[in-house]
């Protein structure tokens, strides 16, 4: 026996086991479970898994975050190591956000 919660002031009810509710009105009228959303998109997509590591590596060049726990320089390499290709434009986002030893370190 699935131990049902009520929801709702006693218009639904909630089988915790396997995460459903039913609404009281459905149930007694045999009405369908309302259709669930999508679930949202990314904002952008990865296609490969250069592309991940690439962003990866972005990332972490140009947050400020590694650079004051002083895992910048480390967490560089880490990625550099796993595969991920150093450029210019992920040099150019450590300069402007004032991460210059990451940026002479991509060089």
């Amino acid at each position: 026996m699935i131990p049902w919660q009520p929801r709702g002031g006693g218009f639904g009810i909630h089988g915790p086991d396997i995460d459903e509710d039913l609404s009281t009105q459905g149930s007694l009228e045999g009405a369908p479970a309302p259709h669930r959303p999508e679930p949202a998109k990314p904002y952008f997509s990865v296609e490969s898994l250069q592309q991940q590591l690439d962003y990866a590596l972005r990332l972490v060049a140009r947050t400020w975050i590694a650079r004051r726990c002083s895992v910048q320089i480390e967490l560089i390499d880490v990625w550099i190591d796993t595969g991920a290709l150093p450029g210019e434009t992920i040099t150019h986002d450590a300069l402007i956000n004032g991460n210059l030893a990451a940026a002479d370190h991509l060089v």
